[in-house]
């Protein structure tokens, strides 16, 4: 396989970034032509020329660092992104036993994008949900706590839900305002997550595990999975393959959507 750098660069980078006091970050969970590729980027950015040169820059300069794991790290999201599949959960959660209350977790949420998405989704419905939404990066997590989101984000797909939000005059708009005590904001590493004791009827995860290695995917899977109620859903990105999901105690019910056996 073809690499951007030279792998002694490269193994000493990474041993850079796992220790760095602003980073501590173990970039050998991921894979390593997608992580190449944002560097290669960042290196441009920054009018920086190669591995070594960035790895002593980042010795004293934290922000570089901060700004180096923002733009690795990648939030691409987007409010009911790959419709279909959200219209096929919308379906199955109006058929769940929950009641008017469920439990939801949106891990690796990037901007708010999805948990809004879920929020709007159960309110619309007459149902409401408790949304724990967590990421590793803390300034986009701050930007997603806001829940107040850009002009260029609302689209026609969104009008429906209009009567839950509050359009700015500049465009901006915002969800009403008991979205707040309902979306609950985490920095969390899922790399180095834990399952939640107090388990989820729905776990969204999408658009975030085709960027682990394997070994990390399956890390991940697990405390995913751990952190569902029997009977609870697990929702991926649609270009997300779960092969071994019958392995975890899972069923598939339409696609990337699945159970966790009772």
């Amino acid at each position: 396989m073809t690499t951007a750098f030279l792998d002694q660069e490269w193994h000493e980078f990474l041993k850079t970034v796992a220790t760095h006091p602003d980073l501590v970050w173990d970039l050998h969970s991921y894979k390593r032509p997608q992580v190449e590729r944002r560097l290669q980027g960042f290196l441009l950015r920054e009018g920086y020329s190669s591995l070594p040169q960035l790895a002593a820059a980042l010795a004293s300069q934290p922000d570089l660092a901060r700004r180096m794991k923002n733009f690795v790290t990648v939030h691409v999201s987007e409010f009911f992104r790959d419709r279909s599949y959200w219209d096929r959960l919308d379906a199955v959660v109006a058929q769940a036993p929950w009641g008017h209350q469920a439990r939801v977790w949106s891990a690796g949420c990037s901007w708010g994008a999805e948990p809004a998405t879920v929020w709007l989704m159960q309110r619309k419905a007459g149902r409401r949900c408790e949304i724990w939404a967590t990421d590793t990066d803390r300034p986009v997590l701050e930007e997603a706590q806001t829940l107040t989101f850009p002009k260029e984000t609302w689209t026609a797909q969104l009008e429906p839900y209009r009567p839950f939000v509050k359009i700015y005059p500049n465009g901006r708009w915002t969800l009403e305002e008991s979205a707040r005590q309902d979306i609950h904001f985490a920095v969390q590493d899922l790399l180095e997550a834990h399952a939640y004791p107090q388990q989820f009827d729905l776990v969204l995860c999408r658009h975030v595990l085709i960027y682990f290695s394997q070994e990390a995917k399956q890390q991940v899977l697990s405390t995913l999975v751990d952190s569902l109620k029997p009977g609870g859903y697990l929702f991926i990105g649609a270009a997300e393959m779960l092969l071994e999901a019958r392995d975890m105690g899972l069923q598939a019910v339409s696609p990337s959507l699945f159970q966790k056996s009772t």
